[in-house]
Order: C-alpha cells, then structure tokens, then sequence
C-alpha cells in the first residue's frame, strides 16, 4: 500500500518513459497513456501525458498493447533438457520407438544416458523398457512418454537403480511385471524417481541448460512475458532454480520466472530453505509443487468413483488429505505457495480436506494456493474452491486429447462429459489462470490455446475476454503483474491489431514484448 501512496502524493513528477497507443490495462479496460518510472506504471491517459518534461516527447507504440501474458504452468527446464535429445512426439508405435532410438543412440555415442521424449503411453501397445537392450545395451536408457508419467528403461538403467523383481514399488508408482514377475522396463508415477537421480547426476548444469534459451525466444515470441516454471516431472527432480538466476545476471533471461520447488515426501521441505534463496530482478521463488496423483493421459487419475471398465481401480495418487496437511501448515508458516497436481475428484477432494482442516484450526488461509488442472471436480466441491479463495490453473489444450486416452475409457459412465470445464469455473466465482503444462502440451502459441478455450470447448469453453482475462492472472507478487494500471509493472505484449476485433485469431500477429526495463525483447 506505501508503494502507491508515494505515487498518489506526488503532485508532479518526470517518467522515465511515456508511451502513447491503444492500451488494455487489463482484459477489460483501456488507457491511451502510459507514464513508467522505474519499470512501474506511475500515470495513465492525460495524466501520463502531464508528466513529460521539456525536452521529452510520448513514444508512439502502433499496434495494440496487453499485459504481459503468464503462462500458470510450465516445465521449462524439463523440457528444454528432453527437446534437443531422441524426439518422438506423437510416435505411438513400439518399432518407431525402437528405431528412432537407434538413430539417436548412434548419432551420440558419448552421451552419458540415451535420454528421449514425447511418445504417447495409451495408442502404444504392449510398451516395454528391455526391448531396447538390444540397442543400448551399454548405456543406460530413459525414454519418457509426453506426459512425463511414463518412462521406458532399459535392463542397463535398471541395474544401475537396483530394480529387480524384488524393489519395493514406492507409494503412488508402479513398475510393470511381465508374466513371470520380471520388469518390462515400463515405470509409471512415482517409480520413476528410482531411476531419475542418476540420469539427472549424469548432467551438469551446462548439459541440462543448452537448449533452454532457445525455447525461452519460442515463449516470448508468443507473447509469453512470465511463467510459474515447475523444477520437475513426476518423480524427475530438477530442483537448480539458480540456473535462471545466472542467465539473468549474465543479461540472458527475457522472460520473469517463477519457480516452484518439487516435493514427493514431507522429507523433501528440508530442502526448500536453501532452494528458495535464488532470486533476481526476473526470478523468484513462488512456491513449491505437490503431485496428488497420477496423469490423465495415462489414465491414473484419482477418482471418487471405481473404473467404468474395472471396479477395482481408482486411479493413482501420491498424497491424501493427512498427507498434505503438512505441507499446507509449512506453507502458510513459511510464508509461500502450494501448486498442487490434481487431475481426479478424488484428488481434488483431498486438496479441499486438507486446507479446510488447516483453516479450521488456524483460521483462513494467507496464501493463495493454486490447483492445477482440474480435470474433474465434483459437483459439490465447486463452492468449497471458491470460499478457500483457491487458484484453478487449467490447460484446456489438454481436452483436445483427452478424449482419446485412457481416462476417457474410466470415465465413460458420463463423468468424462464433465471434464475441462472452464465455463463453470468461471460461474461458480473461482479465479481461473490458463496456461500450456510445455512441453506436455507441445506448442506455446497464444492464439492456438485462446482458441482452445474459446472454441474447441463447445459450451464448457469460455469467452475471448475471459480467456485473456485468465492468461494475465497473476498472484503473489507485488508490485502486480498482469496489469498496466498504476502501480503494475510495466511488462506488455503488441499485438498487430486488436484481438477483439479479429474474426480469426489465427491470423493475428503478435509483434514483440516489453519488459519493465524498457528495452524491447
């Protein structure tokens, strides 16, 4: 509140900038000023214009100019790593695995882990980790499936981890078993953490990093001027928050990170005391992630209700009500946030025990905690979202496939009819923030998933305003992101033309983003 009663007293003051243009300080509403001092808005319109000095003049901006849009969710860094290694995005085959693999494995014969990406766990039949032996049978393998649930090994990497038919599965994962109790190479879940640490030990920062500014020029490029960056995948830790922070100081990081630290046991909070000292002008630590349960790809979602097509099964989780209630009182003690993997009603439910229990001895929360995706909320737990003032962070590019994975089969009872619906969302008063969940969803292009949650939804999609709306969301941070009013940062994105305006999004261009220090990016 100090921070804009200076500003408010002040009578007249010189901006270090003025802009002239067609302005939307929000979704919704319009300036044709703006007047910036430090990297803040400091007045709009007329008043933004009396603040010029003698030998200063307004810069004219052509186009039409948004906040800064904000990606909720994102693996940056994860899939940075995977991107420039053995790619099969949309490969549903068991022989293109195998091959392509082959290709990758002779093209790099000193890579310490034959490391690929993007394969599609439900259309591929009978996947198996140990057919790959024949190919790498020296090097250990890592093939991971595009949603980062599933990971193929070979009987190297499983000899190095100690995985035999005697492991111990961890809670919430699974490793697949053939006939005669052997392991198939198949991990799922939270099994893959046997595995992931010493991939991730087999390369240094400048191995994980190579190819992170390349995809970081495709998120600005989309006019993407912030993301909530998630250090993981399940069961894959990638916890160096201070490789941002170095591109930053070196003059390299366009683009405001937030990040979030993984946890998968109560054991893991030792660590967010040292992780969460990594900042800079353009990151900071926003919280940590928990993983309640499985992938929807994948159909391990947690449900309230048994398999369509197997009374026995429920899905996969991670965490229930008892176990996050740590994590919810460390977080509000401590003074940051939870973003909280929950693709099933179930999992939602035990989110919404977890913080009300908490609430019911300590009072409201003081954080605001987010969900992410929400693939399925049941009926009665809408109002119980929205009186915990809780932040649903939805990708609804994900509903464009969903409906040709394994938990539209679960679902096919009619609960599948109910997922991905943002219009109720937005009803029922819950603040909503879109994002992609990159590289699970492969393209970071604005129009495509405003389209999405436009069009592709039918009636649960929601309104171009509402839409743009939820990809300025911004939480947590002051000065306040998302905005150009005063006191905002003054980050925005030029599109050719106004997007409410254009019959096709499509077609419209975006032209270059600004970040707050007033050099163009």
């Amino acid at each position: 509140m100090i921070f804009f009663l200076l500003f408010a007293c002040e009578s007249k003051f010189t901006a270090d900038i003025i802009y002239e243009g067609q302005f939307y300080a929000d979704a919704y509403t319009t300036h044709s000023a703006l007047a910036i001092r430090e990297g803040i808005v400091v007045a709009t319109d007329e008043a933004a214009l009396e603040t010029l000095a003698k030998d200063q003049f307004p810069q004219q901006i052509e186009g039409v100019i948004f906040p800064g849009f904000h990606d909720s969710h994102t693996h940056l860094l994860a899939g940075s790593f995977v991107m420039d290694k053995c790619l099969m995005v949309g490969v549903s085959s068991m022989n293109v695995i195998l091959d392509k693999v082959e290709t990758y494995a002779q093209s790099d014969p000193t890579a310490p882990w034959v490391v690929g990406y993007g394969w599609i766990f439900t259309l591929t039949e009978n996947p198996s980790g140990v057919a790959l032996d024949d190919i790498v049978p020296n090097r250990p393998a890592a093939i991971f499936d595009s949603s980062g649930h599933a990971v193929l090994v070979n009987s190297k990497a499983m000899a190095m981890a100690g995985i035999d038919a005697n492991t111990e599965v961890p809670e919430g994962g699974i490793i697949v078993k053939d006939e005669n109790g052997n392991p198939t190479g198949l991990l799922q879940e939270s099994a893959i953490e046997l595995i992931s640490p010493l991939m991730l030990s087999a390369f240094d920062d400048s191995a994980l990093s190579e190819n992170l500014l390349l995809q970081i020029e495709q998120f600005k490029q989309a006019g993407i001027t912030r993301i909530s960056e998630i250090l993981a995948v399940p069961g894959v830790n990638i916890g160096r928050p201070w490789i941002f922070t170095q591109l930053d100081e070196a003059g390299l990081l366009d683009i405001r990170v937030d990040y979030y630290i993984p946890a998968f046991r109560e054991s893991d909070l030792v660590q967010i005391g040292e992780l969460s000292q990594y900042s800079s002008s353009k990151v900071r630590f926003a919280g940590v992630k928990l993983w309640v349960d499985g992938s929807s790809g994948s159909g391990q979602s947690w449900s309230l209700e048994a398999s369509a097509v197997d009374s026995d099964f429920y899905g996969a989780h991670y965490l229930d009500a008892d176990g996050l209630l740590p994590f919810v009182k460390a977080a509000e003690e401590d003074g940051y946030q939870l973003k909280l993997h929950v693709n099933g009603d179930a999992a939602v439910r035990a989110a919404l025990d977890a913080f009300e229990r908490y609430t019911e001895q300590n009072g409201p929360l003081v954080q605001q905690h987010v969900l992410d995706h929400l693939v399925l909320i049941d009926d009665s737990d809408y109002d119980r979202i929205s009186n915990l003032g809780l932040i649903a962070s939805m990708q609804p590019a994900h509903a464009l496939v969903g409906a040709f994975g394994e938990q539209a089969d679960h679902w096919s009872d009619g609960r599948f009819e109910d997922t991905w619906d943002l219009a109720r969302v937005i009803d029922e008063d819950i603040t909503l923030a879109l994002g992609t969940d990159w590289p699970v969803w492969p393209t970071v292009d604005l129009m495509v998933n405003l389209n999405t949650a436009i069009e592709s939804l039918g009636p649960k999609g929601i309104p171009l305003e509402t839409a743009i709306n939820a990809y300025l969301s911004d939480w947590d941070a002051f000065p306040p992101r998302g905005c150009l009013h005063v006191g905002c940062v003054a980050d925005f994105t030029v599109f050719e033309s106004d997007p409410y305006l254009t019959e096709d999004l499509s077609e419209l261009e975006i032209e270059y983003v600004v970040l707050s220090d007033g050099h163009d990016k």
